[in-house]
């Protein structure tokens, strides 16, 4: 991505965040800058100067209050939660919405993301922020990792309806053969009422342990990505506010043992070839999102 392109993007990635911000202020919700976006808080007092996205956490039970408000807002026909220009996406909500986290994004932009032009996913958005959710784990750490592998488990199966699985080459012949065999007849089985059920799975099983009353806390999603990405409570509870640009978001109290634990040493900026953003297949900061016409879908 050229650098004119990816300052505007930053700018109007921010801008969702700024209206996110706004909405979670208005209604007392809880909410942490995570990943990428605290590192460059820290970091760069800022984007990562090559990132073009930002990432949060919500507490589940904020989630879903968050969800609520949007659901009759929605019903309503109104726009008091979040600004029209503004849009919130999750599974409850959106056809073919394959993340088990939410998304606000700007509706006067399109961004398509590589994965799910590359899998045909019938799915269109715009540019916007990813909202992980923060599930309790208990306080035993082995209760706890087992509870999180369950969680991520249940909701990859969504994930598998739209792209094909595949099996790692670690795998030699005929193994590999055979398990892939296995994962393709399964992907083939995902249909609406087995995806609902793993639905389900997840949200009777993410009751299990209260967030405010767990020692332990993760994202399921972002232990995918990141497998040391198991936390304390006291150490994002009570927040603190850090520079982003030109202007604050809340953040883990202890965000450097935070950042340690994903990113290692993390003031150092990784090696030049390293330092890429996302790469999107498709960006358009002028086309609003409903408007584009992908030309990986059969017509």
């Amino acid at each position: 991505m050229n650098p004119e392109l990816l300052k505007e993007v930053q700018n109007k990635t921010l801008d969702v965040a700024k209206e996110f911000k706004r909405v979670c202020e208005k209604y007392n919700l809880r909410y942490f800058m995570s990943c990428g976006t605290l590192l460059g808080a820290v970091r760069h007092k800022g984007f990562i100067p090559w990132d073009d996205d930002m990432d949060f956490y919500m507490p589940r039970s904020d989630y879903e209050k968050l969800v609520e408000l949007d659901r009759k807002d929605c019903e309503n026909g109104t726009h008091e939660v979040f600004d029209k220009k503004f849009i919130f996406k999750h599974w409850e909500k959106t056809p073919n919405y394959i993340w088990n986290f939410g998304k606000i994004e700007d509706t006067t932009t399109t961004c398509i993301e590589s994965t799910l032009a590359e899998n045909k996913v019938k799915y269109k958005g715009g540019l916007g922020i990813d909202i992980f959710i923060l599930d309790g784990g208990g306080n035993d750490i082995l209760k706890a990792q087992e509870q999180f592998k369950n969680l991520t488990k249940y909701a990859n199966r969504r994930y598998e309806k739209y792209w094909k699985p595949t099996v790692s080459d670690r795998n030699k012949f005929p193994i590999k053969q055979i398990k892939q065999t296995i994962l393709d007849i399964r992907s083939k089985l995902l249909f609406q009422p087995v995806l609902d059920y793993f639905k389900n799975k997840t949200q009777r099983e993410c009751l299990k342990y209260d967030f405010d009353h767990s020692e332990i806390i993760a994202s399921a999603f972002v232990l995918c990505v990141y497998p040391n990405a198991t936390h304390y409570l006291k150490d994002f509870i009570p927040s603190i506010m850090l520079e982003f640009e030109d202007t604050k978001f809340p953040a883990p109290n202890n965000y450097k043992t935070y950042l340690e634990r994903l990113y290692g040493d993390y003031m150092t900026p990784p090696p030049i070839k390293e330092r890429t953003g996302h790469m999107p297949y498709y960006i358009n900061l002028d086309l609003p999102f409903e408007e584009y016409d992908p030309p990986y879908l059969v017509k």
